[in-house]
């Protein structure tokens, strides 16, 4: 398999007016005996929350891009990092030990991380999430300084390894997909930080964390593993509705601060968006033309 990095210039603006009326959608439903199995590893901007309208996460409306041969497993869980996805548990049980059994030969595997992995070290209750993009000992660029950080656990990029050797083992593809932006906006446009690419020092920290979609990109380059930047792909949509329509039609409102958004959780129609740009991605990446096949065109309806 050869590496190609997917980068986005969407044509959203069909979905966009298609969705701006009305977001009541349809998911489908596999059939029993589903030609391809489709797993979806990750944080709260992925996972379902079918009963706590109106955040969803793009995992939910993947299906809708996946004809009725697809099956697919959303195993996402709000607030997981790469390091406590895997390692560990609020609860102690860990995630990942346990869906490994399900994930069976020629299955495809989404593995998204990056919001919780930014999470300050300052804090004790912190300490089971955050990680540096490639190393926590000030090397912190290059696939070679991940790859030799001995601090393997607070490895963003060493994490997301561990996954696909997981997935490769089983005989399933892994797929990367690069963390949706924050709607962190200056002016127009999103801010690096928004971008996960953390130039600025935490408080107690002796380095900056780096750029996640970044170490993301460059696993994916060394270990010729499919990759879709969708924190490109997302930062053109929420950047082409502007700060204060992003924040009241693509975010969900903050239910700590009672805000109007909180900046990062999606509502039925950015989780489609989203959706949408993942199955491009997905479709434009030559390596995964076996996967290609099953994609459908899908118009959200209007009211």
């Amino acid at each position: 398999m050869r590496f190609y990095r997917t980068t986005l210039s969407l044509a959203v603006c069909s979905l966009l007016a298609a969705c701006s009326s009305g977001h009541n959608t349809t998911i489908v439903t596999p059939t029993k005996g589903s030609a391809v199995t489709i797993h979806m590893v990750g944080d709260s901007t992925m996972a379902n929350y079918e009963h706590q309208r109106p955040q969803m996460g793009w995992g939910e409306a993947l299906p809708k891009f996946f004809d009725q041969q697809t099956a697919v497993n959303n195993w996402a869980r709000g607030g997981r990092s790469s390091l406590s996805y895997h390692d560990y548990s609020l609860t102690g049980v860990p995630h990942w030990p346990n869906i490994k059994p399900a994930i069976a030969e020629g299955d495809y595997v989404i593995i998204q991380f990056g919001h919780n992995d930014q999470k300050t070290a300052e804090r004790a209750d912190y300490n089971l999430f955050w990680t540096y993009a490639f190393c926590n000992d000030g090397n912190n660029s290059t696939a070679d300084d991940a790859e030799n950080c001995k601090d393997k656990d607070r490895s963003y990029y060493l994490n997301l390894k561990s996954y696909v050797e997981d997935v490769k083992a089983a005989g399933a593809t892994p797929i990367l997909i690069s963390p949706i932006v924050r709607g962190y906006f200056e002016s127009s446009e999103i801010t690096e930080k928004g971008q996960h690419n953390l130039t600025e020092l935490n408080k107690d920290e002796p380095y900056a964390r780096g750029n996640y979609p970044a170490a993301m990109e460059a696993l994916a380059a060394r270990y010729n593993i499919a990759y879709v930047d969708l924190t490109e792909a997302t930062k053109k949509i929420v950047e082409s509705y502007g700060q204060e329509k992003a924040y009241n039609e693509l975010y969900t409102y903050d239910k700590v601060k009672s805000t109007s958004t909180d900046r990062t959780h999606p509502v039925e129609l950015f989780a489609t968006l989203i959706a949408q740009a993942a199955a491009e991605g997905i479709k434009a990446n030559p390596s995964l033309t076996e996967l290609q096949a099953h994609i459908v065109e899908y118009k959200a309806p209007t009211q």
